[in-house]
C-alpha cells in the first residue's frame, strides 16, 4: 500500500513539473539568458540601429549581371535581381525575413522588380514592420546609379504614400 502512495505521489510531482515546464519559455530556461525570447526594444533610433547592426547576417555575393537590393527593417533581406529586372532570389538575413520570404514567395519569385518590391513592402506594412513608428526604411542597392535603384525608391514611396506613412526612405 505504501508503494502505491509513493508511486501516485511521484506521478503527481512529475505531472506538475511537466505542466510548469510547458507554461514556461524553454529557450529562456535552458539558455541561461533571462531575456531569451523577448523582442528587443527598438523604440529609439539608436536602439533600432544597434539592433539592425547586431542582427544583420552577411549577404551572399551577387552573380555576374545581378543587382542586389538590401532592405533594412526588422526583417532584413537582399533581393537578387537579374539583368532582365526580375527577382531571382530573396536572401533572408534574419529570422523575420525568413517568415516574410515564405509568406510572399509567389509574389516575388521571377517577377519584375517593381511588382515584387510592391508585394513585399505591402506585406511589411501589414505585418507592422513599416509604420509611422519606424523612423526610416533603408534601401541599399549594389549599383545606386542604376534604374533598379530608382524603381526601388519609387515603389517604397508609393507604398508609404498609399498608407499615409511618413517614414523616411534612405537610398544608398
Amino acid at each position: 500500500m505504501k508503494y502505491l502512495k509513493i508511486k501516485a505521489t511521484s506521478f503527481y510531482i512529475l505531472a506538475l513539473a511537466i505542466t510548469l515546464l510547458c507554461g514556461c519559455s524553454l529557450s529562456g530556461l535552458f539558455s541561461g539568458d533571462p531575456d531569451a525570447g523577448k523582442k528587443p526594444d527598438t523604440s529609439t533610433i539608436t536602439d533600432r540601429e544597434d539592433y539592425l547592426e547586431s542582427s544583420l547576417g552577411e549577404p551572399d555575393e551577387l552573380k555576374p549581371g545581378e543587382t542586389g537590393i538590401t532592405i533594412r527593417l526588422t526583417p532584413q533581406f537582399v533581393l537578387h535581381v537579374n539583368s532582365d529586372n526580375k527577382v531571382v532570389r530573396f536572401e533572408a538575413l534574419n529570422e523575420q525575413a525568413h517568415a516574410l520570404r515564405r509568406t510572399t514567395k509567389k509574389e516575388w519569385n521571377k517577377k519584375p522588380v517593381k511588382k515584387a518590391l510592391r508585394s513585399i513592402l505591402e506585406q511589411c506594412v501589414t505585418d507592422g514592420y513599416i509604420s509611422d513608428a519606424i523612423p526610416e526604411v533603408e534601401i541599399i542597392v549594389s549599383d545606386p546609379s542604376s534604374e533598379i535603384a530608382q524603381k526601388a525608391r519609387t515603389v517604397a514611396e508609393e507604398i508609404l504614400s498609399l498608407h499615409g506613412i511618413s517614414t523616411e526612405i534612405n537610398l544608398h
